[in-house]
């Protein structure tokens, strides 16, 4: 048995001891199989669909923050924490320390791909939109270096990547202004962006050091 197919039935136990149907959405099972072909559901047999609270998962407080979040649905969030640390420990404003808190939250708690993009999507609502325009570009800029401002292109994306990797169109339309700004005055400019005004007080750091320990 696969480590996915134990964990099906891991959760299909649970559900059936929950006494609830869970249906998983495409995105879940998109890879595994066509998502092209219907979507199976598992036969109801008088049961009720899993809806609200899941109760696979640990209760949210009713009025949830960021900090609940990495404790109860983000994933390992190492790097996050690491990026915001070492963005104090320079002594960036909090608006840059809180963008590199959360530029992969999408990784941490929904989806890889176009993260930079999704974990914008995720964000705008709640953050400064400078904030979420660094989160946004990340993805791309990360990807045009300017030794210039002490930023090279870093080895593991050429092993990751190969080494004529550019992130493609739609990742950087539309509106490609940032990448502009980069290729003129590098890094810096990107800071210099999201550097005008101060964000979230001591939030941010309370939860880097909460989270760190």
């Amino acid at each position: 048995m696969t480590t996915l197919q134990r964990a099906e039935a891991a959760e299909h136990a649970l559900s059936q001891e929950l006494d609830r149907v869970v249906v998983k959405s495409v995105i879940f099972t998109s890879g595994e199989r066509d998502p092209r072909q219907p979507v199976s559901r598992p036969p109801d047999d008088g049961r009720l669909y899993m809806m609200g609270h899941d109760a696979r998962l640990p209760k949210m407080p009713d009025q949830p923050t960021l900090f609940d979040f990495f404790r109860l649905r983000f994933g390992p969030s190492a790097h996050l924490l690491q990026s915001a640390r070492l963005a104090m420990k320079n002594g960036v404003n909090e608006k840059i320390v809180l963008a590199c808190l959360l530029h992969d939250i999408a990784i941490a708690g929904f989806i890889r791909s176009d993260h930079g993009y999704w974990s914008a999507q995720l964000l705008e609502p709640y953050v400064d939109e400078e904030v979420a325009w660094g989160i946004r570009y990340h993805q791309a800029l990360r990807f045009f270096p300017d030794e210039s401002v002490g930023y090279r292109y870093p080895e593991l994306y050429r092993k990751l990547f190969g080494d004529d990797y550019v992130p493609e169109p739609h990742i950087q339309e539309p509106d490609e202004a940032p990448l502009v700004l980069e290729r003129r005055h590098g890094v810096q400019a990107v800071q210099q962006r999201l550097a005008h005004h101060l964000g979230m007080g001591r939030a941010v750091e309370e939860i880097v050091e909460a989270a760190i320990g």
